[in-house]
């Protein structure tokens, strides 16, 4: 598999990323980091280090949701398994998640955290595919934009495989 953004770029954006983050929502209140599982596990441990090192106070929660079970295309449908444990309501709150295809999931638990009403939400997201969406997600924060292909690795899987690749590969169905 030939990458298709490399471990030494991950790392270098992931930086820059946390700086932006810092930069627009400042030091001074915490924040909830809320990931969405399970695909952005390694992107929220590499993001909240370095936040951390730039003196960004947080906590972290996970929601479990998924539209593809198990396959390479979104079903259309929300499969919620894990609900976060805390209230967003009035809290700062950065939303994590590995990548925006359909936008479905995105969609979906931005709405969820919205009806709780936080006092702040922003989105963080490692890949945006390049495509037209069924949703019009709001993304404050982007890793990388990618073409519309299925990518694995960096926690990205295809059928529970890939996830350890230090980079992200672009996958065929074969």
């Amino acid at each position: 598999m030939k990458p298709l953004i490399t471990e030494k770029n991950i790392r270098r954006r992931i930086r820059r990323l946390a700086i932006e983050i810092v930069n627009e929502m400042g030091r001074g209140e915490e924040t909830a980091v809320i990931a969405l599982l399970d695909g952005s596990f390694m992107f929220l441990a590499d993001l909240i280090r370095e936040l951390y090192q730039l003196d960004f106070p947080l906590t972290v929660n996970f929601i479990g949701v998924s539209s593809y079970q198990g396959n390479t295309r979104s079903s259309g449908r929300l499969s919620w398994y894990r609900r976060p444990p805390l209230s967003a309501a009035e809290r700062r709150v950065l939303l994590v998640d590995d990548i925006l295809d359909t936008g479905l999931t995105l969609n979906g638990v931005q709405q969820h955290l919205l009806r709780q009403n936080p006092t702040v939400l922003k989105t963080c997201v490692l890949l945006k595919k390049s495509k037209t969406r069924s949703f019009d997600n709001r993304v404050d924060f982007t890793g990388f934009t990618i073409p519309d292909v299925f990518v694995a690795g960096y926690g990205l899987d295809m059928n529970g495989r890939y996830r350890e690749l230090p980079y992200i590969a672009a996958m065929t169905e074969s």
